[in-house]
């Protein structure tokens, strides 16, 4: 099939005068560190949905780095009855090098319809969100079947949307799956943690080996801390201060620097329904991050919890 090509001027004009849609068929890095202005990511993941629900009558520009692979992207969109499609000659290279507008990050989209987070949760979430970094972001994320929160950092293939006065980050293809989810906080005797009602997730991702190392550790240690770096070197003034207080228990600890695998972190507070790091586990049971241990440390609580255990 013989694929029309549009050059970067013409490409530009298309993109001021509104009504065409830009795709990007690089890799999700590329995507993050550059990219046409309001440009869809176009992957093997989410093509079919495109395809589906993308308005065919609308011109469609399709980019890669050099030119290349868009034309093989721009003829199965042709295929699939778009009926104006054109690859971008010379791709985001050539379109980088006229100083054709970009824009850069995980890509601003509408709150999915019916999201909510609760007072309490978004009460709870701005406070740990005051201690992280300034980029930090609430991520909503899925693993074992079950919706998960951590505080994380937008990468590619990210999209960000905002709930009240909270962004939130998740997956780009996960994103309309959080319709009508709404995100709480509950607190009680047996403990404290987020809820999640009213959307079911999709199904896990597949971070069965990680959920199995959180757990078998939870198991096998009578304390055990999950922390940025390890004890004998913390990676944050949190990490430390639990570090401390475990060292003035006089009990044995396990600790586990969940920097060192990717994911690791997000399949643990998908675990433990927390989103922070640290996070103590005594006697099997979760404990709580910082602020809860340090309270409970204060109080002697937290010695009398570590003599039960070990």
């Amino acid at each position: 099939m013989d694929v029309p090509e549009i050059d970067v001027t013409q490409a530009r004009a298309s993109l001021s005068s509104g009504g065409t849609t830009f795709v990007d068929v690089r890799d999700p890095g590329a995507y993050f560190s550059g990219r046409v202005p309001g440009a869809n990511w176009l992957h093997d993941g989410n093509v079919r949905q495109f395809i589906r629900d993308a308005d065919k009558s609308k011109p469609v520009v399709v980019y890669c780095y050099k030119g290349n692979a868009s034309v093989g992207g721009a003829a199965h969109l042709l295929e699939s009855g778009f009926s104006d499609v054109k690859s971008l000659s010379g791709g985001f290279e050539a379109w980088s090098a006229e100083s054709g507008p970009s824009e850069q990050g995980a890509p601003e989209i509408e709150a999915p319809e019916g999201f909510s987070l609760t007072e309490l949760a978004s009460t709870k979430l701005t406070k740990y969100l005051a201690e992280e970094p300034a980029d930090t972001r609430v991520r909503l994320s899925v693993d074992g079947g079950a919706w998960g929160l951590a505080l994380d950092e937008a990468t590619g293939g990210d999209a960000v949307f905002t709930s009240g006065s909270t962004k939130i980050v998740t997956s780009a293809d996960l994103a309309p799956n959080l319709a009508g989810l709404e995100v709480g906080f509950v607190e009680k005797a047996s403990g404290a943690g987020f809820t999640f009602s009213g959307a079911n997730p999709p199904g896990p991702p597949g971070e069965d080996e990680l959920l199995d190392d959180v757990k078998a550790r939870i198991r096998d240690n009578p304390i055990m801390i999950f922390i940025k770096g390890t004890a004998d070197a913390p990676r944050c003034g949190f990490s430390a201060k639990v570090v401390e207080a475990m060292r003035g228990l006089g009990k044995p600890f396990a600790d586990k620097n969940v920097l060192e695998i990717p994911n690791y972190r997000y399949v643990l507070s998908n675990h433990s329904s927390w989103p922070t790091i640290p996070q103590i586990f005594i006697g099997g049971e979760f404990v709580g991050g910082c602020d809860i241990v340090m309270e409970l440390h204060a109080s002697g609580e937290l010695q009398k919890l570590a003599d039960a255990a070990c």
